[in-house]
């Protein structure tokens, strides 16, 4: 094994500049050959990592990969704060909320600006609660889950509300008092219904977007809703709309593959046939049709139509 690579090991595969000349003897001629065979990928000024470990990691991996690359730039002056720090947590968040890393000053001092490749917050001071993840500073659960919540997207926001109250990393009472304590912003008065609106029922960011879209579109909705028949248990569905009788699953990357995925598959057949039997309308909805709210509609009115269940007039 390599020096390099023996350092990029014990140093969560980042590496600053200033490190390389310091512990390897690397220099900047050095440091462009690496780029150009492909051992190290630049994530930001002076800020690497292990281009086999960028490319094997998943998306949240992938965060944090890029995450210590800019830390290691300046280890006593930022923290990962928003997404990033969210994702310390082991929240899940959706690939398309974790493009720009987030860090913010633990000296509470400077202002927010945005770089290439990472922004940086202004520090939210003592409320921050500054802490050590894993062996990366970062704030505390309630400024890490907040700040994420103002800074994804709707459907993001809302399954990571979900999964921090699931997880027990946070409670209703502490995001209610910490959005007390924020300034006015841009998005509080969204990030406050998020947070009213997240429900820990909810089993994955899927599920979660689909609830907000179906509030969004107007239905009333139950989640986790228990369907028996002459009080036997028959289902737990992801979503039900009583006022049309319309169960709402979300169809998330379930594979059918193998003679399992086909038993799998043969289960779920009989379970939604008899769910049907007893006078409801299902619709599965997947992740492509989850941002287009009006095949959505589609799909839930012509559910209802198949239903002997709902009370709507």
């Amino acid at each position: 094994m390599s020096l390099l690579q023996a350092y990029l090991d014990a140093h969560g595969g980042a590496l600053s500049s200033a490190a390389a000349a310091e512990h390897l003897g690397l220099g900047s001629t050095d440091l462009r050959r690496l780029l150009a065979t492909g051992t190290l990928t630049r994530v930001c000024r002076g800020g690497y990592v292990d281009s086999a470990r960028l490319a094997q990691a998943g998306p949240e991996d992938a965060h944090l990969l890029r995450l210590r690359g800019v830390l290691a730039t300046s280890p006593a002056t930022f923290a990962a704060s928003h997404q990033s720090a969210a994702v310390l947590l082991g929240l899940p968040l959706l690939a398309s909320d974790l493009e720009l890393v987030h860090v913010t000053r633990r000296s509470g001092t400077g202002h927010g600006r945005r770089r290439d490749a990472f922004a940086v917050h202004r520090c939210p001071g003592e409320r921050a609660h500054f802490r050590q993840v894993g062996g990366v500073w970062s704030v505390g659960p309630v400024a890490a889950v907040l700040g994420a919540i103002l800074a994804c997207s709707q459907i993001g926001a809302q399954g990571l509300a979900d999964a921090a109250l699931r997880a027990r990393v946070v409670t209703r009472a502490q995001l209610e008092k910490g959005l007390r304590d924020l300034p006015r912003a841009t998005g509080t008065p969204r990030a406050r219904q998020v947070v009213r609106r997240a429900d820990p029922s909810a089993e994955s960011i899927g599920e979660s977007g689909l609830r907000t879209i179906l509030l969004l579109l107007g239905y009333r909705v139950r989640p986790q809703f228990v369907i028996t028949d002459d009080g036997e248990f028959v289902a737990r569905v992801d979503l039900y709309l009583p006022d049309l009788g319309v169960v709402v699953e979300f169809d998330g990357a379930v594979k059918y593959d193998g003679v399992d995925g086909r038993r799998a598959l043969v289960r779920e057949k009989v379970r939604e046939d008899r769910i049907r039997r007893l006078g409801y309308g299902v619709v599965r909805i997947t992740w492509a049709q989850l941002y287009r709210p009006e095949v959505i509609r589609e799909l839930v009115e012509a559910g209802a139509r198949m239903s002997s269940r709902g009370c709507r007039a």
